[in-house]
């Protein structure tokens, strides 16, 4: 020993202040993981700090992960090891393995076991043999020091490998990194990695880190590094790349389909967490999906389709999307900028900057977003004609910008598991056809704001039960100017056209407790409280030049043609708080009956107490004023979920899955007075209840190809929409009960990535609740039956190359978007002319192909361009209902992509 530690010193040129990434020491049984693991990281980080290293600890899902993260933090080695029980012996076998970041491979190994003792079959007494685990890691970690310092060139020790990593066959159970013999390094490092399992860990399905074939959930994770190489924007381009989602468009909203169901401007049928707390907008419920939320701050997004109300409650009915954002340690002091300039006015800017100090972690980021959309001739609802008599085309204007900033610390040390964030997004739009379907004669401006600040704290109370306890509010604020007819409109009614101004905010407060329980076999159970308060106290401006409350004589225009103020726009609800509440448990049985299956079983009761005000039903009996009433609502929904997976093999696994979600109806949808821009019956709207089963496969063919497919069965129960009985009444619609499959191959090998998928959607029965629309039994309508989606990317040579494939097919309207129909039979009675050159009975199928072309022209330095609809095709997304018109995707666009880390 003595020998060796001279000669190590000798040689060993490394200097003081080295930094070493260090990561965890873990194992497939995890009856005493937490103790043992963080006994062996501290015993290794102390001795490798008195030994003059500075070590980082690692952070990272998956291995992969934390090497790419020492990698770009420029560490000298990576280091993780494995440990395991004697099963004969009862004395901890351990392992360590050194890793080069740069080439991310393991170029060294040691190992302390009794595995010796055991394949020689000695019989020895237990106690005479018997070491503590003190003792044995202490003996560990030292020969670990020595092995580290004779070997400052970071060659690769092939023996050693050999020896404590091939011979006792730990690569192909934890899927490490080695270099076959008959391979050279630069080949190995692109194809080791392309382990598609070991990137794949999700959290957001159990609230718990599982790898995704493992997963109660048909869910996908997607790097940062697939987002930027393919050029995406929003998690909009994540989704319509994805099974299930399809591109969908309602007034300025650009939302998304899934399986085979229409969405609505309020997109509102998916759940958005932000590192684990709930994100949606507090007033309309909606899942901001489109380029408001950006990705530039997101180090991974983690989506599960289908239901997710039995954890997270309402909204969570077709999805939840979970946005992972970076921590200092991944950014490590590095600023991050990109700069993307296009035609039609698109400019992307993006600056990212975060790194960790002795006590916290800090990340802060920007994203300014401009375009001038897709600006174009078309009709709109009017049904105005020119003088041909033709219906009358005027101008589309779809300019948007939006700006985000974002804000994260996280404590260090004796601070470790203390978060807290600041998000801050505005955006600008333009309404394009028409808040009320007249494309606007003057120019309006609209604007919001969403300010999110929240606290997440989260530690363990034991080796076995954690604590989480998260507080978040928000504050939405609107500042409208909205133009709905144009001068003379409605037939003259409206001398000097239609305007509503408006400016206004509301805020909620969500507050969140839960505990966790870890069982030995790898099970859980979890249980938690959760509530909610909502406010809207008022508006501080609110006028127009007609007045919005008298329904009774048409909205009359005021005779002296001044703006005049009007009555709040949630006057049923102003200055009464909504509180919400919720318990949810969830237990997981770990691998059960010989490690072959594990139970999933979760069940929430949420709580939502509405009082408000019959503004509407004002009496008096002999008070000299009229009186208002009170009334109320309460929504109760309890959502169960199960889930069982059958672990075949190490590659092949089996799920059986079914829950229930549910959506009470947003606020807006709930309590809109005094507006064009929201109507609303808060006594007669029923909640959303979608109940879902599916069963899937997840299978690896080997180490680069992955196959996954599902079937899927939903009765989704009172969909909310806005309906043309009444200018957006906010009204069930209707039940749609459907069936589909999903199917979907990932690969990665070498220098090549790629996925393809492909989605079918059938309907089985529905039943209609508006009789405004007709009845279509046995067809999907307003959503693609079948959606199929390709990507590829390829590096070569400081190259990148990537494209993106996406096929939509064709889209069925409803008799009822054709012309009048009978609302008693729901048969047409009249097909209008006015519509028949205008609209066919089938929107046209659709191909979509996007082309990035990228070279690092200096060390993190990148220089690129991107393609969007390279091919120029005409994509068209169906207005549904009685409209001459369907919403046109942008034509070909191509934007320079500049990217400079320092």
């Amino acid at each position: 020993m003595q020998r060796a530690e001279q000669v190590a010193r000798k040689a060993s040129p490394i200097q003081e202040k080295t930094l070493i990434s260090l990561g965890e020491f873990t194992t497939a049984k995890v009856d005493e993981h937490a103790k043992t693991s963080q006994q062996l990281y501290e015993v290794l980080r102390n001795a490798l700090q008195k030994k003059g290293f500075r070590i980082q600890k690692a952070e990272g899902k998956g291995r992969r992960q934390r090497l790419q993260n020492a990698k770009a933090a420029r560490t000298y080695l990576y280091i993780d090891g494995l440990y395991m029980r004697n099963a004969k012996t009862q004395n901890l076998d351990l392992y360590v393995q050194f890793y080069d970041p740069e080439k991310e491979i393991v170029i060294d190994a040691y190992s302390k076991t009794d595995k010796n003792l055991n394949s020689l079959g000695l019989e020895l007494d237990a106690e005479e043999i018997k070491e503590a685990d003190s003792g044995r890691i202490e003996e560990f970690v030292a020969k670990i020091l020595v092995q580290l310092r004779s070997n400052p060139d970071k060659k690769e020790r092939r023996n050693n490998i050999s020896e404590h990593i091939l011979l006792p066959q730990l690569e192909k159970k934890y899927f490490l990194p080695i270099v076959p013999e008959k391979k050279s390094s630069q080949a190995k490092a692109s194809d080791v990695f392309n382990l598609l399992q070991e990137q794949q860990i999700i959290t957001s399905s159990t609230k718990t880190a599982k790898k995704v074939n493992e997963a109660p959930n048909v869910a996908s994770v997607i790097a940062d590094t697939e987002n930027i190489e393919y050029g995406r924007i929003s998690i909009n381009d994540i989704l319509y790349s994805l099974p299930g989602f399809a591109p969908s468009r309602d007034y300025d909203r650009r939302t998304v389909s899934a399986r085979g169901m229409f969405e609505g401007w309020n997109n509102n049928h998916l759940l958005l967490l932000m590192d684990g707390v709930q994100f949606n907008d507090s007033l309309y419920g909606s899942a901001y999906t489109w380029e408001v939320m950006p990705l530039n701050m997101v180090k991974s997004v983690e989506v599960i389709r289908g239901p997710g109300s039995a954890l997270y409650g309402a909204n969570a009915t077709n999805g939840v999307i979970s946005l992972n954002t970076y921590s200092g340690e991944d950014l490590a002091g590095e600023l991050r900028t990109r700069l993307r300039l296009g035609d039609y006015g698109n400019r992307i800017y993006e600056l990212l900057h975060g790194d960790r100090s002795k006590y916290v972690s800090y990340v802060v980021s920007y994203r300014q977003f401009e375009t001038h959309g897709h600006e174009y001739q078309d009709r709109d609802g009017s049904f105005r004609q020119d003088i041909a008599g033709s219906l009358a085309n005027f101008q589309v204007n779809d300019s948007r910008r939006s700006s985000y900033i974002f804000s994260k610390l996280e404590g260090v040390d004796s601070l470790a598991g203390l978060s807290l964030q600041f998000h801050r997004q505005d955006w600008e739009f333009e309404t394009g056809h028409g808040w009320l379907w007249r494309i606007p004669d003057a120019n309006e401006n609209l604007s919001e704001s969403l300010d999110t600040t929240s606290v997440k704290y989260k530690s363990d109370l034991g080796d076995k039960l954690s604590q989480e306890y998260v507080l978040r509010y928000q504050i939405h604020s609107i500042d409208w100017n909205m133009r709905y007819g144009e001068n003379g409109s409605y037939d003259g009614f409206y001398p000097a056209g239609v305007w509503e101004y408006l400016e206004t905010d509301a805020n909620e407060v969500l507050a969140r407790a839960q505990y966790t329980y870890t069982f030995a076999n790898g099970g859980s159970f979890l249980a938690g409280v959760e509530a909610s308060r909502f406010l809207y106290t008022g508006d501080d401006a609110h006028f127009s030049n007609i007045d919005l409350a008298d329904s009774a004589n048409g909205f009359p225009p005021y005779g002296d043609g001044l703006f005049r103020p009007q009555g709040p726009w949630l006057e049923w609800i102003q200055s009464q708080p909504i509180p919400k509440g919720a318990v949810f448990a969830q237990l997981i049985s770990g691998k059960i009956w010989q490690e072959r299956f594990e139970l999933t079983l979760g069940l929430r009761y949420d709580e939502k107490y509405a009082r408000f005000k019959g503004i509407d039903q004002p009496y008096s009996s002999f008070l000299p004023f009229p009186y208002i009433p009170e009334e109320r609502r309460v929504f109760r929904r309890t959502s169960p979920r199960a889930g069982l997976v059958f672990f075949a093999s190490n590659t092949l696994t089996f799920k059986l899955m079914a829950g229930t979600a549910f959506r009470e109806p947003s606020i807006t949808e709930l309590f809109g007075a005094n507006t064009f821009t929201l109507a609303a019956d808060p006594r007669k709207l029923k909640p959303e209840i979608i109940t879902t089963r599916e069963f899937a496969i997840d299978y690896s063919f080997s180490r680069h190809i992955n196959f996954r497919t599902n079937l899927f069965q939903n009765l989704f129960e009172n969909q909310i929409a806005y309906s043309t009985a009444n200018n957006n009444l906010s009204t069930n619609i209707y039940t749609l009960h459907t069936r589909g499959l999903e199917a979907e191959l990932i690969t990665q090998y070498h220098v090549w990535h790629g996925f393809l998928n492909y989605s079918y959607s059938q309907r089985i029965q529905e039943h209609i609740l508006d009789n405004t629309v007709s009845r279509s039994a046995d067809l999907v309508t307003w959503a693609p039956k079948t959606v199929a989606n390709l990507g590829v990317r390829y590096h070569w040579n400081g190259w990148l190359f990537s494209t993106s494939v996406h096929r939509q097919g064709k889209v069925y309207r409803r008799v009822s978007d054709m012309g009048t129909i009978d609302e008693v039979t729901g048969f047409l009675t009249t097909y209008s002319e006015e519509l028949l050159p205008y609209r066919s009975k089938v929107v046209p199928a659709w191909t979509d192909v996007n082309l990035r072309v990228v070279y690092e022209i200096w060390q993190k330095i990148r220089l690129g361009v991107s393609f969007s609809n390279l091919f120029n095709t005409r994509q068209a997304l169906i207005k549904n209902n009685y409209y001459p018109f369907d919403y046109q995707r942008e034509r070909r666009r191509f934007l320079v992509d500049m990217q400079a880390t320092f």
